[in-house]
């Protein structure tokens, strides 16, 4: 199994869902060699984590054929504030569905 891991308390106080998927897309990046530019605009950010994570999915079967599930571990998901209001952000960023094999806790 592979596991992606993300602790919003430890994350030097910037508690945005936009960081933490932009770093997710890196480790997704760097872990299966996803060949997709990473965007930086949070609306493209929002369209396309899920595309990553499909991408990383079928690479994961031909690079880590032993690997059965990939893991990501959002920690804290209740503390991500809107920059703007300071207020908590609700989770609608996070896909509803994914991919067999991909979990998300």
């Amino acid at each position: 199994n592979i596991f992606l891991k993300h602790f919003t308390a430890s994350s030097n106080g910037d508690n945005s869902y936009f960081k933490l998927l932009y770093r997710l897309m890196v480790e997704l990046w760097k872990t299966f060699g996803v060949q997709q530019k990473i965007e930086i605009l949070e609306s493209k950010i929002r369209t396309y984590f899920l595309r990553w994570i499909e991408i990383a999915n079928q690479r994961k079967k031909e690079k880590y054929p032993e690997a059965s599930k990939i893991f990501i571990i959002i920690d804290g998901i209740d503390k991500f504030c809107n920059h703007d209001s300071g207020r908590e952000e609700p989770p609608d960023w996070l896909p509803m569905q994914y991919p067999n094999g991909v979990l998300v806790i």
